[in-house]
């Protein structure tokens, strides 16, 4: 069977947490014969950033907001700040992106 990051396709989201995912992966190694890959690269922690990290740099945030087209207020939605958060620490064209979702 398939399993990993997305879970195992077997239709039972109960058994896709991240920590049954893990617990599943240590009890079933992938052998060197059988990766895909033969060389790894190690994964490093991303940082994780927030929205108040976003607003403290004050052109940046209005240039967010000015893009997902909302204001202070519109930022309770997980739509909107979703969108803040995306052009902020991304880029400027995924707020066009999430406003594909808006409809």
């Amino acid at each position: 069977g398939q399993d990993g990051h997305c879970g195992n396709f077997n239709g039972m989201a109960s058994d896709d947490d991240a920590t049954v995912i893990k617990a599943r992966m240590r009890s079933q190694p992938i052998t060197a014969a059988d990766r895909m890959f033969h060389r790894s690269t190690p994964l490093q922690p991303a940082p994780r950033h927030t929205l108040a990290e976003c607003k403290q740099d004050g052109a940046k945030y209005r240039k967010a907001m000015e893009l997902c087209k909302v204001s202070e207020a519109d930022l309770v939605g997980a739509e909107a700040s979703g969108c803040v958060f995306d052009v902020c620490f991304a880029a400027a064209h995924y707020a066009a992106q999430d406003a594909l979702y808006k409809k």
